[in-house]
Order: structure tokens, then C-alpha cells, then sequence
């Protein structure tokens, strides 16, 4: 049976409600989880209902113990442990599912060692430098860090500990995941911690403008954001778009069609496209001889996380050391946007309702993409927004802005469902396709030319199929049973380094110097997920030979289920 979402299971589940899953999207983390979930729960009690999932844009900062702060890229004087270890090492637990991708002030480190995603720590799962779910119904695609085109074209070269180069380059998006992800059939919801190029042109370009004057030239010259994620945009039509970064909310509407539609304003022609095929650039030499222009990061606009005295501390007053500004609409008491009540304006939201048409069937990629950009985790931004998603009897995924009731039901957290989490099995298959060409070195080697890279997916598809124990599965929700492509019966959290000891969290203040960087550690998740796709492991290992890709591989026993899927 097809191990994809046949337009019949679709239909029932339009028919019967099964996925109608309300999602909450927030901008950069900073360290601030504790903030972040208080935000979200609160927001629960006011619906009185249940948010299915959390999608963080960047910035996560999962700092375990003092030791990964050396892998931090943030000045020193904002190198502090926040509340991050207190999930990973038990004391709390995220009370929703928690999707991450990186962004460009992270423990490169840690999440080096799930490069190919994993779980941060319990319901916290991290989507990799670039990877693909299933949560419910809805495919949530991401990619980490940010773009630099002088290490775009490079190889995954950094080694533990890092140089100051190395600490910057870390972050930065590379070809090789970018094509990746746009061999994607389709994706619903593509979260990024850039925006795509010149994607500030589709929406209030002005009002931006007055927001952040600093952004007017990059805007006059159109090389505000990434243009890989612009390729990225163009090539999957998603529903929605999701990004960080520029702290600052900007909502904007991305109409996929011949003429190039942008806000009334703006400039019709567009960057050039980046190709699949590209040359690798010759700015691929020696990493060491680039000098890495620490602004460039945007590092003067980090907010210093707080700090816990004990490991029972609440997280209290966040300061804010940047700009202080207001966001571009009204916030009510959640930290939430509220539509300006203005004659004839109208949100990304509300232009996608009016324009779609409920009864008509359309490609698989959408005809256009709400594009939503949010701040960062401090009371004076709009760092959170909420959707309710639901598909018309056309399989076509709907948005809409969630309305907040104005009761406060206690709500039971013992009755929160947490929706299915697998592995999306198109990407496993692109995984596994292109894991050859996978380079640790500076130098990124040429991609395949289309024709083998098809080949190459089509045999990939056969092979997980067949090893995966897809063959003969059901399509839709597996009810008392767990199914092949779960993610909680491949990887399970497990701890890899130690948490801060007792008497470090009571100093106020730690010497750096005197506390080792975490070593290169392989993550048990990256293992178990390497041998599900049949692929040698190679990330924090001995490099021995070019990526080989295995004819056998050991398929992990079923495990009892677990909330963390």
C-alpha cells in the first residue's frame, strides 16, 4: 500500500474531523522556554483547549551544562546557562509537542550531534540542519541557521572545539541541505530562522521600513534575507512559512504565479534563482582564511536569557538589551497579535481566505504562501502566534487565526493528546538518496545531475519501503499500535552529557577558562536513525572513506509508545 496520504484518507479525516490540530508558531527563543510555555498555557486557558504543537523558529539556545556555552556564538557577556537544562535533565518537562530548528546564537554543538534531527530533550525534538515530519496530517519541513554565501557552497568541516571561525560557520545553510529539502513532493508548513529573500516586498514593505530604518538599503537593494530560502519557497509553495531572526512581526502573501505579484510599491524583478545544478563557488577554499564579520549575526541584538539560582527556580522579569521596540500590531495580555481594527486593512490570513476557493481542487503545491516572521521572547515583541489548520474535502490545508474565548476552565493536563510525530517517508528516502555526497570536508562536491538524483530517490523509495517495515501499512492514525515511521519507536531521548553540577548553579558568576568545552559526542538518536535508512554514521566519528550506503540494516524493535512521539 502507497505510504503516502491517499485524497481518500484525506477526505474521511474532512468528514470525521480526525485532523483539525491547532498549532502555535514563536519566533527566537533566546533560552526563554519557561516564558515561552507559561505564554502558550496561558493562551490554552483562555480557549480552553489544547495547542497539538509548538513550533520554535530559531535561536533555541539548548545549553545542557556551563561546558556548551564555550559552543555558544553570542559575545561573552551573554554566555549564560538559562532554563534549557532544567528540560533536558528532568526537572521540567515541555507540556506540548516541540518542534526546533536552529538558528544563528546556538549550542552548535549539541545539535551538531543530531544533524539529522532528534530529541533535544522529552517532547522536544529537534529537526536537524534540515529535515521533515508528519505531525498529524501536516507536513512540517525545516531548515537551521542562517545564510552566508561564503560557506553556502561548503562541506559540514567544523570540528569540535571550535576556533572562532568554525563557531560562526557552524550555523550558516549549505547547499546540500537546501537541495535536499527541495526534493520534497510537497510541504505544508516550512519553518526557517532566515526569511526568504525579498520576501519583505509581498507585504507592508513601509511599515517595516519604519520598524527597522537599519533594513532600508538591504530592502532598496534586495539582498534582505536568504536567496537559497527564496529558491526553497518558490520550489515547495507551502501553506505557510514560518521565520525569526530580524525580531521583528511581519506577515506577508507569496503568490506563485507567472507575474510576480508583490505589494503595491514594490519592484517587480527578482533576484537570480539558485540552481540545482550549481558550481560549486570557489569561495569553498580554506575556511580559515575567511575573516568572519562578528555583527554580521546580528549579535548586538541578543537578549541575555535568565539565569536560575536553583534548579526549582521559575524564570522571572526578562531584560531586554535591544531595541526595545513595540511590534507592528496590538498584543493582548498573551504576548498575541491582535488584528488592527482599521477600514479595508487585512492580515496574510485573512487575504488567503477571501482569495481561496472552498470548492475547487488545486495542485498539491499551493497557488500561495502566508509567510509570518516573528520577534523575539521578550514582553515588548509579538513573539507568538496560534492557528487552527484543518483540509477542505480536496485534501487542501486551511489556516485560520485562533480566537481566544474569554473563559478560564481550568484545563486537565493529564487529558492533553499529543498528536502522532513520524518521520516523513519522502524525505527518508532523499536522505538516504544523497547521503553519498554528504561532505565533512571544506569543499562541497558536485551534486548529481537530476536524472541520477531521480534514480537514485526512486531505488531509495524501493529500499525503505522494504526496510522499514512499510510494506502493508495503513495510511491513516494507527490507534493501539505503533507505527513503522514513528519517531518514538526509532529514537528516544538520551542524555549525552551531564547537567550542570548542584554547586555551579549556586555561583554567580563561572570562569570559562576553567571549565573544558564538551567533547565530540556521539548521540545515540543519530545512530539509531542512520541504521533505519541504512546509512553508515559519520557525525562526530572517525571519518573513514566516502558516505557508503548499507544493503542491510537492523530495524529497531517496536517500543512500548511514549508521549515524547
Amino acid at each position: 500500500m502507497s505510504i503516502f496520504l491517499s485524497p481518500h484518507f484525506l477526505f474521511l479525516c474532512y468528514i470525521f474531523g480526525i485532523y483539525e490540530l491547532q498549532v502555535a508558531v514563536e519566533g527566537c527563543s533566546h533560552g526563554e522556554l519557561d516564558l515561552i510555555y507559561e505564554k502558550v498555557l496561558a493562551r490554552e486557558r483562555q480557549e480552553k483547549a489544547f495547542f497539538d504543537v509548538l513550533l520554535l523558529c530559531g535561536d533555541f539556545q539548548a545549553i545542557r551544562n556551563h561546558a556548551d556555552l564555550h559552543s555558544l556564538a553570542v559575545p561573552e557577556k551573554y554566555r549564560q546557562l538559562g532554563s534549557f537544562w532544567q528540560y533536558y535533565a528532568g526537572v521540567k518537562r515541555a507540556p506540548l509537542l516541540t518542534l526546533v530548528i536552529g538558528g544563528n546564537h546556538e549550542a552548535s554543538n549539541y545539535m551538531y550531534e543530531l544533524y539529522y534531527g532528534g530529541w533535544l530533550a522529552p517532547n522536544i525534538y529537534f529537526l536537524g540542519e534540515a529535515g521533515c515530519v508528519d505531525v498529524g496530517d501536516l507536513i512540517i519541513s525545516g531548515i537551521s541557521g542562517i545564510y552566508k554565501k561564503h560557506d553556502y557552497y561548503r562541506g559540514r568541516y567544523e570540528r569540535q572545539p571550535y576556533n572562532k571561525n568554525d563557531l560562526r560557520s557552524i550555523y550558516h545553510t549549505r547547499l546540500y541541505d537546501i537541495e535536499r529539502l527541495k526534493l520534497l513532493p510537497k510541504s505544508d508548513i516550512v519553518m526557517s530562522h532566515d526569511w526568504p529573500n525579498t520576501i519583505e516586498q509581498h507585504g507592508a514593505t513601509q511599515d517595516l521600513i519604519k520598524k527597522k530604518p537599519f533594513f532600508a538599503e538591504e530592502i532598496r537593494t534586495e539582498t534582505l534575507g536568504s536567496p537559497p530560502l527564496l529558491d526553497l519557497l518558490q520550489t515547495l509553495k507551502p501553506t505557510l512559512w514560518c521565520s525569526a531572526h530580524l525580531h521583528v512581526r511581519f506577515d506577508a502573501v507569496y503568490h506563485h504565479d507567472s507575474s510576480g505579484f508583490r505589494a503595491s510599491g514594490s519592484k517587480q524583478s527578482g533576484p537570480a534563482q539558485i540552481s540545482a545544478s550549481v558550481a560549486i563557488s570557489k569561495a569553498a577554499a580554506d575556511p580559515n582564511q575567511i575573516s568572519i564579520d562578528d555583527f554580521d549575526d546580528s549579535d548586538d541584538e541578543m537578549t541575555a536569557p535568565v539565569q536560575p539560582q536553583t534548579a526549582t527556580d521559575s524564570v522571572k522579569a526578562v531584560k531586554d538589551f535591544g531595541d526595545g521596540e513595540e511590534p507592528l500590531v496590538p498584543v493582548n495580555e498573551v504576548g498575541t497579535a491582535v488584528a488592527p481594527e482599521v477600514e479595508g486593512s487585512t492580515t496574510a490570513l485573512e487575504e488567503v481566505s477571501a482569495t481561496e476557493d472552498e470548492g475547487s481542487a488545486v495542485d498539491a503545491k499551493t497557488s500561495q504562501t502566508t509567510f509570518l516572521a516573528l520577534g523575539k521572547c521578550v514582553n515588548k515583541q509579538t513573539f507568538l502566534e496560534f492557528f487552527d489548520t484543518k483540509r477542505d474535502s480536496n485534501g487542501n490545508l486551511k489556516l485560520s487565526s485562533s480566537s481566544a474565548s474569554t473563559g478560564t476552565d481550568t484545563l486537565d493536563p493529564a487529558k492533553r493528546r499529543f498528536p502522532s510525530l513520524r518521520f516523513h517517508a519522502p524525505w527518508l528516502a532523499i536522505v538516504r538518496a544523497l547521503h553519498p555526497w554528504l561532505s565533512l570536508e571544506a569543499q562541497q562536491a558536485a551534486l548529481p545531475s537530476v536524472d541520477e538524483i531521480k534514480n537514485r530517490i526512486d531505488e531509495a523509495n524501493g529500499w525503505i519501503e522494504q526496510n522499514t517495515a512499510l510494506s502493508g501499512t495503513t495510511d491513516g492514525p494507527s490507534e493501539g499500535q505503533r507505527h513503522a515511521l514513528d519517531v518514538g519507536r526509532i529514537q528516544q531521548f538520551v542524555p549525552t552529557a551531564p547537567p550542570p553540577p548542584p554547586e555551579s548553579l549556586r555561583m554567580k558568576k563561572l570562569d570559562l577558562r576553567r571549565i573544558p568545552p564538551t567533547p565530540p559526542l556521539v548521540n545515540p538518536q543519530t545512530a539509531a536513525f542512520c541504521d533505519f535508512v541504512g546509512i553508515d554514521l559519520r557525525i562526530n566519528t572517525p571519518i573513514q572513506g566516502p558516505p557508503q550506503l548499507l544493503e542491510q540494516s537492523k530495524v529497531p524493535q517496536i517500543l512500548p509508545a511514549q508521549s515524547d512521539s
